[in-house]
């Protein structure tokens, strides 16, 4: 099981800089919901390579907040997107639904 959604690499690469980190929060608040928002209407539309680079975003994300292993399962998502597959969607819907939990309560 990956580790619960955290800000600990947020808070290294701002090395104690709380105006910087808190411009990496603010900025991650404003675009994940859009990303989601985005990655459900490319699904639903089947536009496979708009659908891998969207999501190639968001594992970027789900790893600067901590999920190693949603990032990885990203990554494999993403590649099975490509060859215009989605078997991974549960999983990574799950990772969606707990990082936008996470990051509404910050």
């Amino acid at each position: 099981m990956d580790t619960p959604p955290n800000l600990t690499y947020i808070k290294t690469l701002a090395a104690g800089d709380s105006n910087f980190e808190n411009k990496l929060i603010t900025l991650i608040k404003k675009e994940f919901p859009l990303d989601v928002q985005q990655y459900y209407q490319l699904l639903e539309k089947k536009d496979f390579p708009a659908l891998a680079a969207c999501v190639h975003k968001m594992k970027h994300k789900i790893g600067v907040l901590g999920l190693t292993e949603g990032y990885h399962l990203a990554s494999a998502y993403e590649k099975a997107i490509t060859a215009k597959k989605t078997t991974q969607k549960e999983a990574f819907d799950h990772i969606i639904k707990r990082l936008s939990q996470f990051i509404s309560s910050l």
